[in-house]
């Protein structure tokens, strides 16, 4: 169901508001807004932003021109909250909780953008892992265009084969212009496995059977 009013007499953002319950709906907002599929749960808001609560089966999200697989979960509960103010677009999200093929993550969202302007949006993403899968870490990095932000992703993408994932934790701060030019990335990782297969340069023997932490930041 779908509720408007409309309120002419009204100069604030509370002149149109709406509120519905949703099932299985899909969004595809402008760059870099990403694109959502599967959504139920609970929408409300008006001409100056609104609320998103999610608690969908099977929903998929994705930023295709970051994050080269959709994100698909079995289950998720989010809260994504949006601002709109001028030409800024603000999308934040305190808590997503998800159940996926690799496991069980937390992560938490903040995304801020004038799409009008010249102006990098800024993507500042965080993700828990628990229980996962390591061969899924590569899912939750990003395609990067400048070659020394490539070089984190790629290495995680080629080293880690397998293994338990008991913890760990991505986070990815960045600025973007609709996500095709990256500059001032910062991307923090840490895992901690078991039974994992790791191989730390191509050519070399993979280790296996490890356990072990893996560490990677900003610098190396």
């Amino acid at each position: 169901n779908l509720h408007l009013t409309y309120r002419p007499d009204i100069e604030t953002g509370d002149r149109l508001s709406f509120s519905a319950n949703l099932k299985n709906v899909g969004f595809n907002g402008p760059d870099p807004v990403p694109s959502i599929q599967n959504i139920s749960g609970a929408i409300h808001g008006n001409l100056d932003g609104g609320t998103l609560y999610l608690n969908a089966r099977d929903p998929i999200l994705h930023v295709d021109k970051l994050f080269p697989q959709a994100w698909h979960w079995n289950s998720a509960r989010a809260q994504f909250n949006w601002i709109l103010s001028g030409n800024e677009i603000t999308l934040y999200s305190p808590l997503i909780q998800v159940i996926a093929d690799e496991g069980e993550a937390t992560g938490d969202l903040y995304l801020k953008s004038s799409p009008a302007s010249a102006h990098p949006a800024y993507l500042d993403l965080r993700i828990a892992l628990q229980n996962a899968d390591g061969r899924y870490t590569a899912k939750y990095l990003p395609i990067l265009s400048d070659p020394e932000d490539r070089e984190i992703p790629n290495w995680v993408r080629d080293a880690v084969r397998g293994g338990h994932v008991t913890q760990g934790f991505i986070q990815i701060q960045t600025h973007l212009r609709k996500f095709e030019d990256t500059t001032d990335t910062a991307i923090n990782l840490y895992l901690q496995a078991d039974n994992a297969e790791l191989v730390y340069l191509k050519g070399w023997p993979p280790l296996t059977n490890a356990s072990g932490e893996v560490f990677v930041d900003p610098f190396g």
